[in-house]
């Protein structure tokens, strides 16, 4: 018996580990129907089956990023090669470690790269890749969508109807000054960071546009954002962007950041 036990203790401890995994499913925003999986087995992104293992993922923090593991073939994503594989990695390599980058005023995340920060994962022509994405695709926006170990789904992101014309789609939009279509993400008055190049006395105008935000705490209409349809003057650059006058409030309870479609002229 002094020796059956450590073994049957210990067995009973790496079940208990399994189980207390957390298991996630990655699901496009653009394409709600898709998910990542390995059932190939190259990655791939489509529709899948319930209980398929190979469309569930373990996400393994390492130093503020996170190594993507495959529940049923125990392999990582990485792009050690250049284009997005599954496999096993060295524990060295940025190129399998990836960032959970929010989506501003979602629940959902670009899947960005270390060792290439240009690179994030997307399904914008059809199929999986991993190369430079636009801020607005959505098809390069995921949610962790948390599963059991039995596959049940224990939370599914909340979809709600959106306007074509929010601050998260700039295809939506054509320009209205003879300028150029960017992104700005806002927070309260003052805060605000450009997609594009500007300079001291470019013209910043607010698309009237519906804005993706969460709502609790909000404190203006998204539907509506007071800022739409304002133009503003850039007065500095360094260190920061400076407006020539205050932006309308937009807070919430997070105090998250807003994203805008503009057009700079």
């Amino acid at each position: 018996m002094r020796i059956i036990f450590p073994i049957i203790f210990t067995l009973i401890l790496g079940i208990i580990s399994a189980d207390a995994q957390e298991f996630y499913q990655l699901q496009n925003r653009w394409k709600q129907s898709e998910f990542i999986h390995v059932q190939e087995p190259s990655p791939a992104v489509g529709t899948i089956q319930p209980g398929w293992w190979s469309a569930h993922w373990i996400l393994e923090p390492v130093e503020g990023y996170y190594r993507i593991k495959n529940r049923w073939r125990n392999e990582f994503l990485h792009i050690q090669n250049g284009s997005i594989e599954s496999g096993n990695v060295e524990s060295g390599w940025w190129s399998a470690q990836w960032a959970l980058e929010p989506v501003a005023g979602t629940s959902f995340y670009r899947i960005r790269n270390r060792w290439k920060p240009e690179v994030a994962l997307h399904n914008q022509n059809g199929s999986l890749e991993a190369s430079a994405i636009e801020l607005g695709w959505w098809s390069a926006h995921w949610a962790t969508v948390s599963v059991t170990s039995d596959g049940v789904v224990q939370q599914v992101p909340a979809t709600t109807t959106v306007s074509a014309r929010n601050g998260d789609n700039p295809s939506a939009f054509t320009p209205e000054h003879n300028g150029k279509i960017e992104q700005a993400s806002v927070r309260y008055t003052d805060q605000i960071s450009l997609s594009g190049k500007i300079s001291v006395g470019s013209k910043i105008y607010f698309f009237p546009q519906e804005v993706i935000a969460h709502t609790d705490g909000l404190s203006f209409d998204p539907k509506n954002p007071p800022i739409g349809g304002q133009t503003f003057t850039v007065i500095e650059v360094t260190p920061e962007v400076k407006f020539d006058r205050p932006m309308p409030m937009m807070r919430n309870r997070g105090n998250d950041s807003f994203s805008f479609v503009i057009e700079v002229f």
